[in-house]
């Protein structure tokens, strides 16, 4: 096992005009033993979290531009999710998929779920 793991994410955030972009970012995850006597892992920096819950869409649901309430973290568990940011670029977050939201004050993004299936997404809100 290697002293280090890059997990990639997607980050959705404002610009200073208000306009939302994606953007990839990587944690840099390092070796720790993390639940001795079980052997190593990789450890991403730790986060404080505010609060968390777990949030199902159902199929062919639609919510027009809206802004994060808070910073969060999304987790895809189940289903599949496409999100629009107001420059127009669209991606698609399917189960393991992870996005980091932090577009406060702006013109937000459009979700939907897409697919044949509920979407289920692990969110916590961070400080």
């Amino acid at each position: 096992m290697s002293d280090i793991y890059k997990l990639k994410y997607t980050k959705l955030y404002a610009d200073e005009d208000g306009e939302t972009h994606f953007k990839e970012e990587e944690f840099v995850m390092n070796s720790k033993d993390y639940s001795p006597p079980a052997p190593p892992v990789w450890v991403a920096p730790r986060t404080r979290a505010t609060g968390s819950t777990v949030v199902a869409f159902p199929v062919g649901w639609y919510g027009d531009f809206h802004p994060a309430p808070k910073p969060q973290w999304m987790m895809i568990l189940k289903g599949t999710m496409e999100v629009e940011v107001s420059d127009g670029e669209k991606q698609t977050f399917l189960a393991g998929s992870i996005a980091f939201l932090d577009d406060l004050g702006s013109k937000g993004h459009i979700s939907k779920s897409i697919g044949d299936e509920v979407a289920i997404v692990s969110v916590t809100e961070v400080e």
